[in-house]
């Protein structure tokens, strides 16, 4: 009997042993391929941009609840070459010295070159509205945010556009136009005010990437438009950093001050749309060159949080 117990306990010892080593081989499998990954293959690079193609889909609905396929948006192949930003330029010291005779627009133009990317700002407006439509009609992409995708974009990124829009809960960018890992350069913030990191941003990604649309995207009934129009008149926001937000949007909305609000503050939230996308002109000289080229597109939209649905200008 005592035989047979201790053949009993070597099993169980046996057993639990021969699973908390294969345990551990599975454990330091799984951490070397984190420690060392390999992206994917071309085959598999080629694959997902095959099946993000077929998902970027123009869906209309019809009044029946039906709906139909009437385009496709054609995709670019995957930007898997290193960014023109990550080569080694020479630094500040050692770029050469604009001489006194130098003039000031050609110093702006040296210093504020850039590549425009392959996509069109034409054709980036048209997959930021099939994706809304996709959104708001419930048929969402499912490729471009899987484990292949983060390696594949490990060198580097290409966004299409830039998008500068309110921090609003409601009004995520990457949901509303159903656009996935690598695809847009977001910047948000209440009211889509302009400061120094917002702009520089825009900026950023502009030069260093190529990115031919910028869109400056309001919403209906935003709440910093709202305080923004009911100080038009004095008093303060609630704190002085909240007042510097209203004060970089009432110039904006200033034709609006003394009068009744629109329903859903919709006419004071175009009014700041359109002014922000003039005062990023006025304000960078990189953007009004990059405009007065005609590869930079800086375009307007609101977004409805009633219905979802996105109005271009």
């Amino acid at each position: 009997m005592l035989s047979f117990r201790y053949t009993v306990l070597f099993l169980s010892a046996l057993t639990v042993f021969s699973c908390t080593s294969a345990a551990k081989r599975e454990h330091n499998k799984a951490l070397s391929e984190i420690a060392e990954p390999t992206g994917p293959t071309k085959d598999e690079s080629l694959k997902s941009y095959a099946e993000q193609t077929e998902e970027n889909t123009l869906i209309t609905v019809k009044p029946n609840g039906k709906t139909q396929v009437e385009a496709k948006a054609v995709v670019p192949p995957p930007a898997i070459e290193v960014p023109a930003h990550v080569v080694e330029k020479p630094t500040a010291l050692e770029k050469p010295i604009p001489t006194e005779t130098a003039s000031a627009s050609q110093a702006t133009t040296e210093t504020h070159s850039r590549k425009p990317g392959p996509v069109a700002w034409s054709q980036a407006v048209e997959w930021l509205k099939h994706g809304n439509t996709r959104f708001t009609s419930g048929r969402l992409r499912k490729d471009g945010q899987s484990l292949a995708d983060i390696k594949r974009l490990a060198a580097g990124q290409k966004p299409h556009t830039i998008i500068l829009s309110c921090s609003d809960s409601r009004v995520p960018p990457e949901l509303v136009f159903d656009q996935k890992l690598g695809e847009i350069f977001v910047i948000r913030v209440a009211g889509e005010m302009l400061d120094a990191g917002s702009v520089g941003s825009i900026e950023y990604a502009v030069e260093h990437f190529g990115t031919n649309l910028v869109l400056v995207l309001g919403h209906t009934s935003c709440g910093t438009i709202k305080s923004a129009h009911a100080t038009l008149g004095g008093g303060s926001a609630g704190s002085p950093d909240m007042d510097k937000l209203v004060a970089d949007i009432q110039p904006r909305i200033k034709a609006y001050a003394g009068k009744t609000p629109t329903t859903g503050y919709i006419k004071e939230s175009w009014a700041n749309v359109k002014g922000v996308a003039k005062d990023l002109i006025d304000r960078s000289p990189i953007l009004a060159s990059a405009v007065k080229s005609g590869d930079l597109k800086i375009a307007e939209a609101m977004y409805d949080t009633a219905s979802g649905v996105v109005t271009f200008w």
